[in-house]
């Protein structure tokens, strides 16, 4: 066996956070270092590959897990700081709550703070793209809790544990949500983990901990599937390296702790800047985030600058923000559905394009052309209702094309809650 300084584990860290495709990190995989790694099937199961396949068809609803497991995170982190643990008498009752709480935020209103108070508070979680113009690789970072490496297996690297089921005020509850992307990271299942328990929950020698996943490239005869795996050292051990901040992040800024993910070679409908097309079905995907969204654009586009940042804060929060220039009329109703409880439900009607004197009708700023309604849970949509649908079921068709519905179901009973699959 092979061991190796902290410098030598450190350098091999920084080159996969640097690569700019999966052919580098298959280079790098090929260096000694990890000659004598150890490979492990994510949650200790070989039959993981049905599990982690099926869950999402669409590589947008995919990665919406990993800013959704990131806000997750960080409201975790502030519960511990300030009320213990989060499944004590003292913790949130729901997510809405803990954002008050925690941020001064009323119902996703994100105008109640100061546009410096917005910037800071994105920062808490960021989404990046590097690597090429075709093919980029998407990365997910936050100022959560974070992970100690001896616990990536339980949390980071398990599947369908429940760690989050007792925990009221978390969006996350199957524990498999952020392997969906697996399998829109190129050719061979990519994706890098990093992670350190913050510093304020665990003092300044937490370590940072690592690991590479990838779908098995050499299944033998004796197996009719593949599964996804990832890499441990010699020991069985998750890679670690000294707790320091590391300059990783855009602008050169430095990380201190939480999780940074790299998707490698990640399919994206549109691979253009991704403070454009993914930003908008983002918006929509995230109509109502608990926490706003900093995207950076890092590959070298002509007028880079332009489009370099952008916050993302989710439908509901524009359309508030646009309501005078772009939207009609807009009201609310709390509703009784059946045995679902109360549920609110915010309709809003885009002003016709004559009326704001262009050409193009505004509603397809807000929504996807044939999407009319949409059922979201802690700001999360879980399900659309079609203008298709709309038309058949209501008397209203003059207003499909510039009508939206949106239906909070956050507060439907458990028992009810079933009604979403695991793959929203």
């Amino acid at each position: 066996m092979t061991s190796f300084s902290s410098a030598e584990i450190e350098k091999t860290l920084m080159s996969l956070i640097r690569a700019k495709d999966e052919n580098v990190v298959e280079n790098i995989l090929n260096n000694k270092f990890f000659a004598d790694a150890v490979w492990k099937p994510v949650g200790g199961n070989i039959s993981n590959y049905s599990t982690i396949s099926n869950q999402q068809t669409d590589p947008i609803n995919a990665l919406c897990e990993k800013p959704i497991n990131s806000i997750d995170h960080v409201l975790l982190k502030q519960c511990k700081l300030n009320d213990g643990d989060p499944e004590g008498p003292k913790a949130p009752k729901n997510m809405k709550d803990a954002v008050k709480k925690y941020f001064g935020i009323t119902d996703g209103n994100f105008s109640e703070l100061s546009q410096e108070e917005r910037n800071e508070l994105a920062n808490n979680i960021m989404i990046i793209a590097d690597g090429s113009k075709a093919e980029p690789n998407i990365i997910i970072a936050d100022r959560g809790e974070g992970q100690k490496p001896d616990d990536f297996e339980d949390t980071l690297l398990s599947l369908q544990k429940g760690n989050k089921n007792r925990i009221k005020f978390v969006q996350g509850k199957y524990n498999m949500g952020g392997t969906g992307v697996l399998p829109f990271c190129g050719k061979k299942g990519y994706q890098l983990i990093l992670a350190r328990k913050s510093v304020e929950l665990a003092g300044k020698n937490s370590e940072w901990g690592f690991t590479l996943v990838r779908e098995k490239p050499d299944v033998s005869k004796d197996y009719k599937t593949t599964w996804y795996e990832y890499c441990t050292d010699s020991n069985s051990k998750i890679f670690r390296i000294s707790g320091k901040p590391l300059k990783i992040l855009p602008n050169k800024k430095e990380m201190e702790d939480g999780c940074f993910i790299k998707l490698y070679n990640y399919e994206l409908p549109h691979p253009s800047v991704i403070t454009a097309n993914l930003w908008k079905d983002l918006n929509t995907k995230l109509y109502a985030p608990a926490i706003p969204i900093s995207m950076f654009e890092n590959r070298p586009w002509e007028y880079q600058q332009q489009f370099k940042h952008l916050i993302l804060h989710g439908n509901k929060y524009r359309l508030r923000k646009d309501r005078a220039k772009n939207v009609y009329k807009n009201f609310s109703l709390h509703s009784r559905l059946r045995n679902f409880g109360t549920n609110k439900i915010d309709v809003i009607i885009i002003k016709h394009a004559s009326m704001i004197r262009t050409k193009q009708n505004k509603t397809i700023d807000y929504r996807k052309n044939n999407e009319v309604v949409l059922l979201t849970q802690n700001g999360q949509t879980h399900g659309i209702l079609s203008k298709v649908l709309f038309k058949s079921q209501t008397n209203l068709t003059s207003l499909a094309d510039y009508i939206m519905v949106h239906v909070d179901l956050t507060n439907i009973p458990t028992a009810k809650a079933k009604m979403f699959m695991a793959s929203r």
